[in-house]
This record gives structure tokens, C-alpha cells and sequence, in this order.
């Protein structure tokens, strides 16, 4: 099996040597550089399946570096993973705001950084996989969605995360407890959203506080009908702002 490909960005010399060794005892394979210039280079060059950098890299703060990767095409979609000593929320709303995936507080924890690594390669192969299938045990025949899953291992926020880095267009219907709604998407952009009575952004805020049920995307051409105007990373920090925001990243309340 092909190792899977780390890029790693950190100005601190014993900080970078210490997280290539571990990360590559762990069998990725790492390209470790020093600034985020080198950085951009190497993901052009040879496109890293995961990034991870420094909060306070020398030449760019990692938060820009993230939202930079985002607004790059081809890079858009990696997973993005931010290591920080700032315990700052407003800080972490920026970052998550920016596009970043999840953040590693300092001093660095080789377990903790290897789980969240392993979990967003894990759901991003779910969510924008080659093979446009995911979780199993669902109601829906399988031949009927491009994706299904449960709430309870990918959380709609991070849902709505994957299918907008992706600019996915179709419909994602979710359901709980006899309860359904759904949301449609343009170009990644969510336009659309109704749960039982409400609608718009209160219907998305009611279902981001689903921590069970199922979920079922389906792509294609979406109506013309909309109810949502502002962009879907503002609406993803709203709904962080009405919800638990940790919560919400790792497994949401209900």
C-alpha cells in the first residue's frame, strides 16, 4: 500500500525534525519544509494528501496559508490541519472560517495528531472518494444516492465542509427519527435548506444539531428555488456561533 503523503510546513528546525520523525514512524510518507513559499512549490509539484502548518509559520500566518490553499484549485480539497499554542476561540473561528480542518494545540501530542490525521483522510475518502460511496447500514438501496452515511461518524458541518471545498451541486437529504429535511447545493454553495417548518438558515442550524440519523446525497441539477443568500463558509461559522463549535468539529449534540 502506497504511503499516504503528509506536507508539512513548520519554521522551528527541532519542532519540524521532531514531527517528520514521528509522523514518518507512523509509516507517511513526509515532505517537511520551512516556509510556506517552499510549501506552495511542493504542493504543485507533488500534491500532498494532507497538509499540516505551524499557526505562526515565518513568511505567512498558517490561517492565510489555508485560506490561500482554498482559493487554489487543485489544492482546495486536502485536508487541512493547523498546529497552534493560541487557546484564543475568536482565533479558532478564524481559522475554521478560513477553511482549516482542525486545529493541535502545542506541545504537540503524536497520538492526537495521528488520530485527527487518520480521521480526515478517512472522511474526505468518504465524502469526494473516486468511488462516490460511503457508511453503510442505511435505509436507501445503495444504487439509488452517490453517497450515504450516518450522522454519527461524519457530522453535517463537516459535510457541508466537503461538499463546498468540492463545488458539489445536488441535493443532501437527512433524516432522524421520523424528522427529514434537506439541503441543496450549487457549485458547492449551499442555496437551499428546509426541515419541517422552517426554512433557510434556521432549517440548517436544526439539523446541524443532529448528532444521529442518516444522511443521502444525490448529485446533479438543482431547481432554481432558493432561500439562502449569504456564502456557506459564513453560514458554517453561524452555525458554529449558535452551536457548541468543538462539538460541532469532533461529533455534535443534539
Amino acid at each position: 500500500m502506497t504511503a499516504r503523503k503528509l506536507l508539512l510546513i513548520d519554521g522551528d528546525a527541532s519542532s519540524r525534525m521532531f514531527l517528520d520523525v514521528n509522523l514518518s514512524k507512523f509509516g507517511f510518507s513526509v515532505t517537511s519544509v520551512a516556509t510556506t513559499e517552499e510549501a506552495l512549490v511542493s504542493a504543485n509539484k507533488d500534491r500532498p494528501d494532507l497538509i499540516i502548518c505551524d499557526a505562526e509559520s515565518q513568511t505567512m500566518k498558517g490561517i492565510e496559508f489555508c485560506w490561500m490553499i482554498r482559493e487554489t484549485s487543485n489544492l482546495k480539497s486536502i485536508p487541512f490541519i493547523l498546529i497552534s499554542s493560541d487557546d484564543n476561540p475568536e482565533t479558532d473561528i478564524s481559522a475554521y472560517r478560513s477553511g482549516v480542518d482542525a486545529i493541535v494545540r502545542r506541545p504537540v501530542s503524536i497520538r492526537a495528531l495521528i488520530t485527527r490525521i487518520e480521521t480526515l483522510l478517512t472522511r474526505l475518502e468518504q465524502v469526494i472518494g473516486d468511488s462516490g460511496q460511503a457508511g453503510v447500514g442505511t435505509n436507501a438501496p445503495p444504487s439509488q444516492y452517490d453517497l450515504q452515511g450516518r450522522l454519527q461518524a461524519l457530522s453535517l458541518i463537516e459535510l457541508i465542509q466537503f461538499l463546498h471545498m468540492g463545488k458539489k451541486s445536488g441535493i443532501l437529504k437527512v433524516q432522524r427519527d421520523g424528522e427529514i429535511g434537506e439541503m441543496v447545493f450549487q457549485e458547492g454553495e449551499v442555496v437551499f435548506a428546509r426541515a419541517r417548518q422552517l426554512e433557510g438558515e434556521e432549517a440548517v442550524y436544526r439539523m446541524a444539531s443532529w448528532s444521529s440519523g442518516e444522511f443521502f446525497w444525490q448529485v446533479g441539477k438543482t431547481p432554481p428555488e432558493k432561500n439562502i443568500q449569504k456564502p456557506t463558509m459564513k453560514l458554517i461559522l453561524d452555525c458554529c456561533s449558535v452551536l457548541d463549535m468543538e462539538n460541532i468539529i469532533v461529533n455534535p449534540s443534539s
